[in-house]
C-alpha cells in the first residue's frame, strides 16, 4: 500500500482514484517509537554494513520514502481503510498520512479487525476505485 501513495503523489495528473490499507512505511519515527523490532532491524543492517552511517543517518533515508512525506502532493480521490487491532500499522500511522491529504477522502475503520484485514477490506476499496 506504500506504493499507492507514492503513485498517487508522485504521478498525481495520470492517477484518477487511491485507496489504501494501512500504508508501511509511514510516519517512521513514530513507529520507532512504539516498536522495538523496527530499532532493531535497522541496527542489524547497519551492523551487517559495519556502521558506514549512523543510526540517525539511516532514519534519514528512512524519511525520504515514508509516505506521510508524499501526502500533501496527492491531488485524486482517497480511500484508506484500516484496522483498529493492527499491530503492525496501527491506525494513527495511516492517518498521519490521511490527514495530509488535502484532496476529497474518505475513510473506514474495521474495529475488530488486525493487520490481516479479516473483514474483507478490500471490496470497499475495490468499490471505491471502481466508481471513480
Amino acid at each position: 500500500m506504500i506504493l499507492s501513495l507514492h503513485k498517487a503523489a508522485v504521478a498525481r495528473d495520470k492517477i484518477n482514484a487511491c485507496a489504501f490499507f494501512d500504508p508501511f512505511m509511514c510516519d517512521t519515527r513514530d513507529q520507532l517509537k512504539i516498536r522495538v523490532m523496527c530499532n532493531r532491524e535497522i541496527n542489524s543492517f547497519l551492523e551487517y554494513y559495519h556502521h558506514e552511517c549512523s543510526f540517525e543517518e539511516a532514519l534519514g533515508v528512512q524519511d525520504l520514502i515514508d509516505t506521510k512525506g508524499f501526502a500533501e502532493r496527492i491531488q485524486c480521490p482517497v480511500f484508506f481503510t484500516t484496522a483498529l487491532f493492527d499491530d503492525d500499522c496501527p491506525p494513527h500511522m495511516g492517518f498521519a498520512a490521511y490527514n495530509l491529504i488535502k484532496s476529497p477522502k474518505q475513510y473506514k475503520i474495521y474495529p475488530e479487525d488486525s493487520h490481516l484485514g479479516e473483514s474483507d477490506n478490500y471490496t470497499p476499496m475495490r468499490n471505491f476505485l471502481l466508481n471513480q
